[in-house]
């Protein structure tokens, strides 16, 4: 690589994964990408469970800066060293992350966000020297993280309204960021709103019983014959499946509830009788895989426990989107513009996520589904300085809905916790 092309850097910490991009900033691209799983998660897959963490604790909340800047600064160096390129190149990062992330890599005290009024320890942007966070670049090297927004909405929100385009539009349009925390925010006559939802991580691949990441060996897709009850699904890889990734675990329940096998309450249907519903067990499960045809030698199955918990991240989701349409008095229908993004929201079926009621058929809308809307945000910034004003001007216009003890939430909560009827 060329020593004079100077370099830049963005980060999108996420509570499950971490995503690391190295940037021409000449050529305003993206040579090297790297992503690994947020260390951070051996103590908790969710924000609040490290919080809690690390509340009123400076040994534990200092190990959860440490693990993330280290972890961070190791992906760095391996993909600096893997394109031959010096760490003094690197002339700027741009960090990027829901508030609880942002807070821990800058080691902000994190307790008021889950106490009354739900309060940031800070909400302006930061610029600092990158070895002021552990970084090991050039002397001079910055790193700058946008505004945090209010309480759990973070820069990660900025940056994917950046790469959205959706700033100023006229058009209602709605941006979904579906992650452990899923942000959503609406563009309409009367400004920006937005609200962030803990949907936990099951669409992460995580928390459900066969659960794993979008890689190699995760089923992704699943049709059933309805007269067999016979699965059939798609592996990533075309390898033997080793488990179920967020979008399969979609996929399987409204192939289940079309078949019959599981309804509106989400309860399995025990008249059923097939091979795939297996009646050895404590609780239901279907079937997707034989543990003869599976790569752990083990059945992959849907279960129970499995079909509530995805009832719940769903309903946090369709709820959050409800309560945001409703503040600016709109209706699904009255959408121009979706854009989807997050690892799980920009591979998910669309039908299939209207299927299981993640969230509202939208009727007229234009539907975008992008991966890593936040990291190509982040890398517009690490380019162009005006991308970053323009974030630190919109951040103070954003207005902001808590969901936490929100009635109105709670109440289209618990609606939205049962499947939509239907085929």
């Amino acid at each position: 690589m060329d020593e004079t092309v100077p370099y830049g850097i963005s980060v999108d910490i996420g509570t499950t994964w971490v995503t690391v991009h190295i940037i021409d900033i000449l050529r305003k691209r993206v040579v090297l990408e790297r992503v690994f799983e947020n260390p951070q998660s051996v103590v908790g897959l969710d924000v609040v469970t490290r919080i809690k963490y690390g509340a009123n604790d400076a040994s534990r909340s200092g190990w959860l800066t440490s693990i993330i800047r280290e972890s961070i600064n190791r992906a760095v160096q391996e993909s600096l060293s893997a394109l031959g390129v010096q760490p003094e190149s690197v002339k700027t990062v741009v960090v990027v992350g829901n508030t609880v992330m942002h807070h821990l890599f800058y080691s902000l005290p994190v307790d008021m966000l889950v106490r009354t009024p739900y309060v940031a320890e800070t909400k302006s942007s930061i610029s600092t020297k990158a070895s002021m966070v552990g970084l090991c670049l050039g002397k001079n090297t910055v790193c700058y993280s946008p505004p945090v927004v209010e309480s759990y909405v973070g820069p990660d929100a900025l940056a994917v309204l950046e790469a959205s385009n959706l700033i100023g539009r006229a058009e209602p349009s709605l941006m979904i960021d579906i992650g452990t925390n899923t942000e959503v925010l609406l563009q309409s006559h009367k400004g920006l709103w937005v609200a962030s939802a803990a949907s936990g991580p099951a669409f992460e691949g995580m928390a459900i019983e066969c659960g794993m990441p979008a890689k190699s060996g995760a089923i992704f897709r699943v049709k059933i014959n309805r007269s067999s009850l016979r699965p059939l699904p798609e592996v990533i890889g075309n390898e033997k499946p080793g488990g179920i990734c967020g979008t399969g675990i979609v996929s399987a329940l409204a192939e289940m509830l079309r078949a019959g096998i599981i309804d509106s309450v989400g309860s399995f249907n025990r008249s059923m009788e097939s091979v795939w519903l297996p009646r050895s067990h404590v609780t239901a499960r279907y079937l997707l895989c034989q543990a003869v045809e599976s790569a752990s030698g083990h059945p992959v199955y849907v279960s129970q426990p499995d079909v509530r918990l995805v009832q719940q991240s769903k309903a946090a989701i369709h709820a959050a989107i409800a309560v945001v349409l409703q503040a600016c008095g709109l209706s699904p229908d009255r959408i121009q513009t979706v854009y989807m993004t997050g690892s799980f929201g920009s591979q998910l079926d669309l039908e299939d996520a209207f299927r299981i009621g993640l969230f509202p058929r939208f009727d007229h809308a234009r539907m975008n589904q992008v991966r890593g809307g936040a990291s190509i945000g982040a890398d517009v910034m690490v380019w162009d300085t005006t991308a970053r004003r323009r974030a630190e001007k919109v951040a103070s216009s954003i207005r902001y809905l808590e969901l936490l003890d929100n009635a109105a939430f709670e109440i289209k909560y618990a609606q939205t916790q049962l499947f939509p009827s239907g085929d």
